[in-house]
């Protein structure tokens, strides 16, 4: 059952999503200028160097096309995606326990 001192917290909590809202578009922001920068950076080093940006591709290439096992790829794509899931629920869960946790006190 909610009290109405939980719903009262409503305003709060929209603030703190309206933040973390504001927070990635920001993020998807500077994503997008890192992206335009290392397109650059490989435009220019591929014109400088093309035998060094032609084996960074053939490389790239290997790792993608089976070079490295399957197992290895699935076992460091899952301990990733773990983690960002942690840190995301950390975030966005942490601030209703510790108020939550504050109300009974």
């Amino acid at each position: 059952m909610r009290s109405e001192a939980g719903a009262g917290s409503w305003p709060a909590q929209s603030r703190r999503l309206g933040a973390r809202v504001r927070e990635m578009r920001e993020l998807g922001s500077t994503m997008e200028d890192a992206i335009d920068e290392i397109g650059e950076f490989l435009r220019v080093q591929t014109q400088t160097r093309p035998y060094a940006s032609l084996a960074g591709a053939a490389a790239v290439g290997y790792v993608l096309g089976g070079g490295i096992p399957t197992p290895v790829i699935s076992l460091a794509l899952g301990l990733g995606s773990r983690a960002a899931v942690s840190l995301l629920l950390r975030e966005l869960i942490a601030p209703v326990i510790q108020q939550s946790s504050g109300r009974r006190a």
